[in-house]
């Protein structure tokens, strides 16, 4: 009776468990429609970023420096995602320093012995800021090379290399020079590309989640079948014993 009462309790956890990870997988679900709908609205400046990066690369933006390498990591703020900060930084070195965007991706990357920049930015608001310390970093001779590592919908990571810029090959005409356009593009530039990798990195994290939620709902309803049989199978055995144990009383008299 202990053993199928252990069982009932079993039972009634995994269930428990079981509906509050589709709760959450449903939750993400409608969180990952709001989510495009912020990256798509990011998209214009981002996409214009991309595009006009062609004609700023002057001196000293083109030059690489002695320092260490960075790598800006796009992560998120909440967790819960299966391995989808493994996978971020499945690749990035130990000697590269990070720059995080978003707290889980600081907790992550300090937690697995990483060099960290910085606490993890959440709010695009920080994007200005945080454009303009990396650049001066870069000028400083600080960062040789800046990278950005973003997450992909389908699991895996896009890198890309910020800093140094390759050199403009169409030139036209600047004023007042070249060298002070591309400082004013640069920093336009690095903000775009924090801002973009910031929705895009959490519209990634919720899809993450939402797989990661939905596995664990079906991991919890096959643990609920096997124990439904273990239940009904210790059920069955204390009814034999039951019988076994009246029929030998009846023998007895």
């Amino acid at each position: 009776m202990e053993n199928r009462n252990a069982i009932k309790n079993r039972m009634k956890t995994i269930e428990e468990t079981k509906q509050m990870a589709s709760v959450m997988e449903l939750s993400a679900s409608a969180a990952i429609h709001r989510a495009q709908k912020e990256v798509k609205e990011c998209e214009p400046v981002f996409l214009a970023s991309e595009e006009q990066k062609k004609y700023y690369g002057f001196a000293p933006f083109t030059r690489q420096g002695d320092g260490d390498e960075w790598v800006v990591v796009a992560g998120g703020d909440r967790g819960l995602a299966g391995g989808y900060y493994v996978r971020l930084f499945e690749q990035v070195k130990k000697e590269q320093k990070i720059y995080a965007l978003g707290k889980k991706t600081a907790e992550f990357a300090s937690s697995r012995g990483y060099h960290l920049a910085n606490p993890g930015i959440t709010r695009l608001r920080e994007c200005d800021s945080a454009a303009n310390f990396l650049l001066e970093q870069f000028l400083k001779g600080t960062i040789s090379k800046l990278f950005l590592v973003t997450p992909t919908m389908a699991g895996e990571t896009n890198w890309k290399q910020l800093l140094p810029l390759e050199p403009a090959k169409d030139c036209g005409i600047y004023d007042p020079s070249p060298a002070l356009a591309a400082e004013r593009f640069v920093a336009f530039y690095l903000e775009a590309q924090l801002q973009y990798a910031i929705k895009q990195a959490a519209m990634c994290e919720f899809a993450a989640r939402r797989e990661a939620m939905g596995a664990a709902a079906n991991n919890a309803e096959e643990m609920l079948e096997q124990l439904t049989l273990s239940y009904h199978a210790a059920r069955q055995a204390a009814i034999t014993r039951e019988l076994v144990e009246i029929v030998a009383g009846a023998e007895e008299l």
